[in-house]
């Protein structure tokens, strides 16, 4: 009884430790997984490379939306910004996004599920500094002569954003 005993234990010890070791296995390879090449993560940029893409954007309205993947209400607005990217010519408005995440190899796959349809960067560790960003989503509107218009330190709705729009590209 005492050696059935203790083949049982050791029985379950075993299935533990393989149980363990497949665990420790898949979460070795789960990163491996999420950084294949075929989705590369967008590219890195910090406060003078953003203030490049918004030089780089004159003659247009932008849009620059500042958001992470798991930030609920940047969801809800970058499903917004899709539509909008749909509604207005690419000739008069711009959307850019810049991405606030800390694992960059999420953002692909986000991008892919939301069909995000404008392009994305993502931030380097001082923006969040240079532009005062305290909470997200966090949007700026710039005017086609690259002048800051309109400042939104949360969610702002596509109705806000098309009154925004519109009043700006009729001036």
């Amino acid at each position: 009884m005492h050696k059935q005993y203790c083949r049982g234990i050791f029985q379950n010890l075993q299935v533990t430790v393989v149980s363990a070791s497949i665990c420790v296995v898949l979460l070795m390879a789960l990163p491996l997984a999420v950084t294949a090449d075929d989705n590369p993560a967008p590219e890195r940029v910090d406060p003078d490379g953003i203030e490049n893409l918004i030089a780089d954007e004159k003659g247009r309205v932008l849009v620059l939306n500042f958001w992470a993947t798991w930030c609920a209400p940047c969801r809800a607005e970058i499903r917004d910004l899709v539509k909008i990217r749909q509604d207005y010519s690419q000739d008069s408005v711009s959307i850019i996004g810049i991405s606030l995440d800390f694992n960059p190899q999420a953002v692909p796959p986000f991008m892919e599920r939301k069909n995000m349809n404008y392009p994305v960067y993502i931030s380097s560790q001082d923006v969040m500094d240079a532009y005062n960003i305290t909470g997200i989503p966090y949007t700026l509107i710039y005017d086609a002569q690259g002048n800051l218009a309109e400042v939104h330190d949360s969610l702002v709705d596509y109705e806000t954003l098309q009154e925004e729009l519109d009043r700006l590209l009729a001036d």
